[in-house]
């Protein structure tokens, strides 16, 4: 994929070329790590699943109980539901973004 560091048939090979391809193969290994722990995420519960369910009341029953009872609970529904609709307005960002590229 990126060219040799070695110089082939005589021709010296620009460094600035394949340093830009070590970058983009830092990124590309990256993203495909981040593909991979989002598809086990996924595969391990799923988003919206009945376990990620009950994780998110035994925090917000947590939190809750930690700064004060049912108020808290509610104050704990609204800050989550605030941080729910920010990663939707995000992926539709992103979403936006494929399409116009």
């Amino acid at each position: 994929m990126c060219p040799s560091v070695a110089p082939a048939n005589g021709i010296r090979v620009e460094l600035a070329s394949f340093f830009a391809c070590q970058i983009i193969q830092q990124h590309l290994k990256e993203h495909l790590e981040e593909t991979r722990l989002n598809l086990q995420r996924e595969r391990e519960g799923g988003r919206g699943s009945e376990g990620e369910k009950e994780r998110e009341k035994g925090r917000e029953k947590k939190r809750g109980e930690e700064e004060g009872g049912e108020e808290g609970r509610e104050k704990e529904r609204g800050r989550r539901d605030k941080e729910r609709e920010k990663g939707r307005e995000r992926k539709r960002e992103g979403r936006r973004k494929g399409e116009r590229e």
